[in-house]
């Protein structure tokens, strides 16, 4: 029996035939376009459904090369089915530049197998480098083949030390690769497994270890399973291995699960120099800051803050922010304050990180008397005028924020021939009704292009998507290649735009519709949120109730106006209940008024406080995603306001019912393969 590299042999030839099928001439003559978007719907619909024979059938009738090829990529997409080695490859050969072609390629590695594969794995693992651990050995495979003996060792002792992998690709790179492996890769696996708590796999190598790291092992893996005897567990383990940083932190870890947070507080006020995994280290220090803040320990918030180790990354700008801010705000240290915001300011990028570092900076700055660099990090903040901080430093500075008109969206230009596919691709489902699927292709389209993003959000509001145009803005801001304001569209919603209402306002029904769903009237949440302003069908029952409006869910998840004006009546009732404060209704309409109720009794009523202490309020939330909503939904009203009041942004005619599209599905490598 031959062996596979995954462990199972998956190469199947089902498909074949209705590849050919599919690619085979056989369009009627006279074929036109509108015959082309009438196939491509009920192609997307079928495929949807999981009926690949009728999509297969209606590509068929395609015209349109780069349509065929469309279909091409989802059927090879589709974890459903499997095909022959040469069609995924082929696929990522004749077309480099077409989205998601990793995902095609891992199916591609799964498909391989140890016999007779050399010449495609080098030809393609090795022009684009391998994205499993099958492709990893085959690739070493081809490199040993070929005599690149070094490459193929190197290769194989970092996915031995670095990736994932089942059972069988373990036995098969034991067997082949022996003579490559030393015991240092066998205790860096061993570690590795341990950090990313796959007890059965680390079991898998305490053969290869010492009896000191598979003592050491045990005694994590006990830590970690929460078994008793922990502590003899510990005290058999070597005493110059006891230092692990791995084991203290899981000792660490044990302790706060036990309940024991001043232990495990006192680990990580003197932490190993060496975190290994600094992201791990800083989820567990962050809550027990969040928690020490959430009891009125500001003192010893900051104390553990301050020694957060982290370097880069969202842990960093979270970790250095806090550190700062309890500095400035509770410690009564505004130098030290002053020192961690300027660190933040240089170690970030984006339009919110940086207004934030730099309104920050600004406050202490203030607060240590040094009014002239006090206004300088204020004016630097206030350039990012779309963010809460940008405003907030604008208002310090006492002037309005400085926001640029929106961009007019440009007419649609002609573009290179390398994604002229692309582009007809996401243009066809856009007119075929599914322009869901086309948001990969105007992703690619926009990393290709990356010097005319407005056209590529163009494209995206010519189809009635504003969600899809804020989503590519986005990515386009984040690379500084936008300016922010071009991904606050003015949606065209009746109720939105002149909500029915007596408290809820335009700018506020826009910028909460922005942060709920992109103005996505289809949207519907993990928690069963539905609609334009994703709203529950408890709460929209009972404000239909209340308004003696008719109860309809499948309108709340497909009509926009329904789902706007029942939103517009919630949130008259929370501007009521919370005295207009912006502040408390964001909050409420993300965390729900039990909430609200909690926080003003723990961290006292932001609408008795002035506007420093209401920013400290916030920033006391004790939910990062409604801190984040809050401050999100604060700045659109502000950018929206504006916008409106100056007859600016650019409006988008919206889709009003997309029928029953699903987003399409990101494969994901099988178990095994990573």
């Amino acid at each position: 029996m031959r062996s596979t590299i995954n462990g199972t042999f998956r190469f199947r030839f089902a498909t074949l035939l209705a590849f050919a099928l599919l690619l085979a001439p056989g369009v009627p003559a006279g074929a036109t376009p509108d015959d082309d978007r009438h196939h491509l719907h009920r192609v997307v619909k079928a495929l949807s459904a999981g009926q690949r024979d009728l999509a297969q059938r209606h590509a068929a009738m395609l015209a349109a090369p780069a349509l065929a090829d469309y279909v091409h990529w989802r059927l090879l997409l589709d974890r459903e089915t499997d095909h022959p080695i040469a069609a995924y490859a082929g696929f990522i050969e004749k077309h480099p530049l077409w989205p998601r072609l990793d995902n095609i390629q891992v199916r591609m590695e799964e498909a391989i197998t140890l016999g007779g594969s050399e010449e495609i794995a080098l030809r393609v693992l090795d022009t684009r480098g391998p994205r499993t651990g099958s492709g990893h050995i085959a690739l070493a495979i081809a490199w040993q083949a070929a005599g690149r003996d070094d490459l193929a060792r190197d290769l194989i002792r970092h996915l031995w030390s670095h990736q994932e992998l089942d059972e069988g690709l373990e036995e098969i790179i034991l067997e082949r690769f022996a003579s490559i492996l030393r015991s240092g890769d066998h205790e860096a696996r061993l570690d590795f497994l341990l950090w990313e708590r796959r007890g059965s796999a680390a079991r898998r190598m305490f053969r290869h270890v010492s009896t000191g790291h598979r003592q050491l092992a045990e005694a994590r893996l006990d830590l970690q399973g929460m078994r008793p005897g922990v502590d003899g567990s510990i005290n058999r383990v070597p005493r110059d291995l006891r230092d692990d940083p791995g084991l203290t932190f899981d000792r660490m870890r044990w302790r706060r699960r036990k309940g024991r947070d001043a232990d495990a507080r006192e680990i990580l006020l003197d932490p190993p120099d060496d975190l290994v995994d600094p992201g791990v280290w800083w989820n567990e220090r962050k809550y027990q800051i969040r928690e020490m803040i959430d009891d009125g320990q500001f003192g010893r918030a900051w104390q553990l803050a301050r020694r957060h180790g982290q370097s880069e990354g969202l842990a960093f700008a979270e970790a250095e922010w806090l550190a700062g801010w309890l500095a400035l705000r509770f410690a009564g240290k505004p130098a030290e304050a002053l020192a961690r915001f300027e660190s933040l300011a240089n170690g970030v990028s984006t339009p919110i990180s940086s207004a934030r570092a730099a309104y920050w900076a600004g406050r202490a700055a203030a607060e240590l008397g040094r009014g002239e660099e006090a206004e300088s990090w204020y004016v630097t903040a206030a350039t990012h005028a779309t963010t809460f901080y940008g405003q907030e430093a604008a208002f310090e500075l006492g002037r309005d924020f400085p926001l640029n008109p929106a961009p007019a969206m440009p007419a649609a230009r002609a573009h290179g021939e390398e994604i002229a596919d692309l582009l007809e691709v996401a243009r066809s489902l856009c007119e075929a009704g599914a322009a869901a699927y086309a948001l990969p292709f105007w992703q690619r389209i926009l990393e290709l292009k990356p010097d005319d993003p407005a056209t590529v959000l163009h494209e995206a509001a010519e189809c009635g998507r504003p969600d899809l145009a804020i989503r590519l803005g986005k990515r386009a801001v984040r690379s500084d290649l936008l300016d922010p304001v071009a991904t606050y569209p003015v949606v065209r919603i009746k109720a939105v735009l002149d909500p029915p209402s007596k408290r809820a306002d335009a700018p506020l029904m826009l910028a909460i519709a922005r942060q709920e769903s992109h103005f996505d009237a289809g949207a519907r949440s993990v928690a069963n949120a539905l609609g334009l302003m994703q709203l529950i069908p408890p709460t929209a029952r009972a404000i239909a109730r209340a308004k003696d409006m008719p109860f309809s869910p499948e309108r709340l998840a497909r009509d926009p106006e329904y789902n706007a004006t029942l939103a517009s009546g919630f949130l008259d009732n929370l501007l009521d209940r919370y005295d207009g404060s912006r502040e408390m209704t964001a909050a409420a309409y993300n965390a729900g008024p039990n909430r609200i109720r909690q926080w003003v009794a723990r961290f006292g009523d932001p609408r008795r406080m002035d506007r420093h202490a209401r920013i400290d309020w916030i920033e006391r939330i004790p939910f990062s995603e409604t801190r984040n909503y809050v401050q999100r939904v604060s700045e659109g009203y502000e950018v929206y306001r504006r916008l409106l009041a100056e007859g600016g942004g650019w409006y988008i005619e919206p889709v009003i019912d997309r029928g029953p599209m699903i987003p399409l599905p990101v494969p994901k490598a099988r178990p095994g393969t990573t």
